[in-house]
């Protein structure tokens, strides 16, 4: 009998695996790109996701059968909507799993909130971010940049207290600070990312955010061991998103927040990106006891390209230079 339970555990948890699932029912992680959805309002408006990028979202997925849900909900009223509902860039939308809009309206009565309820009649948007058969009490933080910065799933008070933190973190810096001065909510999110990521097992030990004008536009962690690609690191994949974000190639007027000391590779993406300053938490020495060690790749630098553990052989074959030329004599080209 145990060798029988044993062989079901390892078929169920190995299906979890090749669906993409993880142990809460989630088809999507933290730092990945928010898959788009499009929702329904009662009175037959739609809205699509990505027509909200720019703007911090949160997507509450709910239904009127949900008692878990039912006691959740007049604390995202009171404590969330109620707190940002004001702010143009914070949009709150409540999803109802797979009901029609009559019990939607009598559902949000019932509870006695005021933030949009819309519908998803056949759960599309709701089996884009979770497994069948997955519980619907659950929350999504979508960044101004599309990422997902926050999962929760049921009504745990500590969860929804880190919740609300990363909102917070996510909008306006308070005003009695000025857009370029140090912002400790900001290294805390580059900080949870790092411990999220660990936790969730989406990479490296490291988180990463871009601040603007005292806005977080972009934030990441390390993603080298999911992407199978070891440049892949906090900071190289925040200033790509910022990038992309801003529509630019530099990254001038904006700072970095990041948990630990850059690596000599994102060093040198920072001085690409012409970044304004870089915040960091834990230093070269940290990572250094958790089995990152930096200091090598600087000493490797110092020395002569023959002496590298990587040699280094310079062969100038016949045109080399010529793309060099070219590029001085370019006069319509964009320098960088």
């Amino acid at each position: 009998m145990r060798t029988i339970f044993t062989l079901f555990f390892i078929i169920a948890l190995a299906g979890k695996l090749l669906a993409g699932q993880d142990d809460r029912g989630y088809l999507v992680r933290i730092g990945q790109e928010a898959p788009d959805i499009e929702l329904t309002y009662p009175d037959g408006k739609t809205i699509s996701l990505s027509s909200l990028r720019g703007k911090v979202v949160m997507l509450q997925f709910t239904a009127s059968w949900c008692g878990v849900c039912r006691e959740e909900m007049p604390h995202i009223e009171k404590e969330i909507w109620q707190t940002h509902k004001a702010d143009t860039n914070f949009v709150l939308l409540g999803i109802d799993l797979q009901e029609d809009a009559a019990t939607v309206a009598r559902f949000q009565e019932s509870t006695g909130i005021t933030y949009p309820l819309l519908l998803d009649p056949e759960g599309k948007a709701f089996y884009t971010y979770a497994a069948q058969g997955a519980g619907v009490t659950r929350n999504v933080i979508v960044a101004p940049d599309g990422t997902i910065a926050f999962l929760t799933r049921l009504y745990d008070r500590q969860e929804f207290n880190e919740m609300k933190e990363v909102i917070n973190n996510l909008l306006k810096t308070p005003k009695n600070m000025s857009d370029n001065s140090y912002n400790p909510r900001f290294m805390r999110e580059a900080i949870r990312l790092a411990v999220e990521n660990v936790k969730n097992q989406s990479g490296g030990p490291f988180g990463a955010v871009i601040v603007k004008e005292g806005k977080i536009i972009a934030s990441s962690g390390n993603t080298v061991v999911p992407d199978n690609d070891p440049t892949a690191h906090a900071e190289v994949n925040v200033i790509r998103k910022a990038c992309k974000a801003l529509g630019s190639f530099q990254l001038s007027g904006c700072e970095i927040y990041t948990s630990c000391e850059p690596c000599p590779m994102c060093l040198g993406a920072i001085y690409w990106a012409r970044l304004d300053k870089v915040y960091y938490a834990c230093t070269q020495d940290d990572a250094a006891d958790g089995g990152f060690d930096d200091s090598f790749i600087y000493k490797e630098i110092e020395l002569k390209k023959s002496e590298r553990s990587i040699p280094f052989e310079n062969h100038r074959e016949a045109g080399a230079g010529e793309e060099f030329r070219l590029w001085k004599a370019t006069t319509d080209k964009v320098a960088y």
